[in-house]
């Protein structure tokens, strides 16, 4: 379970970025990929830029719980029972 909690959390992160990565080049073109391609801290302001210019996502956010899903299934421990 653990590793599938780390395959999933790591697909929906490049996930994510991709979407990012596509609605910026939307927005601002080639210098909009740049700026999230280097710009880290958009990264944490992307869902609110995106709420306030396009309206809320369920795709985006579907996206996000599968990754906070893959999280709590990559931190869960194993019981001393299992092998």
């Amino acid at each position: 379970m653990k590793i599938l909690g780390y395959v999933i959390f790591g697909l929906s992160g490049l996930a994510m970025f991709g979407f990012q990565l596509y609605w910026f080049h939307r927005w601002w073109g080639d210098v909009g990929v740049l700026a999230g391609l280097f710009i880290p801290p958009l990264v944490a302001a992307f869902p609110f830029l995106y709420l306030l210019k396009e309206g809320f996502s369920i795709f985006y956010f579907g996206i996000w719980l599968a990754g906070i899903g893959g999280m709590v299934l990559a931190s869960m421990k194993k019981n001393q029972d299992e092998v």
